[in-house]
């Protein structure tokens, strides 16, 4: 698992091509230009188009609305797909299986979360840093020392980003098309997004904070977009 592997970690449909006569004959892989050398941990394991990361249940739509029973469908195949990969991976590769379980430990996810803390945020890596710490098992003591004040800070600091993350999520619902997806809007609905921006960037201020003068100030002071 420690050893470095040549490892494809953009594989997804467009990259793969088959024999149109025989759709199960993979004939060549194509987009190797970001492979890395890397222990196998340290790999995306699973492709792209593995898209399921939910309970397992049965499939049951009764009583579902026809869109309902759509989404549940897709779910089930999207399971099955999983299903069905893991156990290809573990017959043929039982590195990479035993690899796959151990990033769904929490020792597994600190490793993962560090190499984005950017994107996922240093407060949620702390955050797996305090879980590894109260489950560690291995015999030797803890190797970081975390005090009761730093705990203290690391669980505020979790409730704030997730709040963020709650606001961010409810900003792009109630925009919907209108969201400026990676900070871009189109060029004909430029205005009308700053514009829709504004509004709910003063809601959110309203909302969170109310009469909260420096709280209110400080939040947008940090406000991303430009305003109307």
């Amino acid at each position: 698992m420690l050893t470095g592997r040549l490892w494809h970690d953009d594989l997804h449909p467009e990259n793969i091509f088959v024999n149109p006569s025989e759709p199960t004959q993979i004939t060549a892989i194509i987009d190797w230009q970001s492979t890395e050398a890397l222990p196998l941990f340290d790999h995306q394991m699973e492709p792209s188009f593995i898209d399921y990361a939910g309970a397992g249940r049965a499939l049951s739509t009764a009583g579902m609305s026809r869109e309902e029973k759509a989404a549940a469908t897709a779910q089930h195949l999207d399971r099955a797909l999983m299903i069905a990969w893991r156990r290809l991976v573990r017959g043929k590769s039982p590195l990479q299986y035993e690899t796959i379980k151990f990033q769904r430990t929490t020792a597994g996810g600190v490793l993962q979360v560090a190499r984005r803390a950017y994107e996922a945020g240093e407060a949620h890596l702390a955050a797996l840093m305090l879980d590894l710490r109260d489950t560690w098992t291995s015999g030797s003591r803890f190797p970081v020392a975390i005090s009761p004040e730093a705990e203290e800070r690391i669980k505020r600091d979790v409730e704030g980003a997730d709040q963020g993350a709650s606001l961010v999520n409810q900003l792009k619902s109630q925009m919907g098309a209108w969201w400026p997806e990676r900070g871009l809007a189109e060029h004909e609905a430029y205005e009308e997004t700053k514009a829709l921006l504004t509004y709910m960037r003063d809601e959110i201020a309203k909302q969170c904070f109310g009469d909260d003068e420096t709280e209110r100030e400080e939040f947008l002071s940090g406000w991303p977009f430009e305003t109307a």
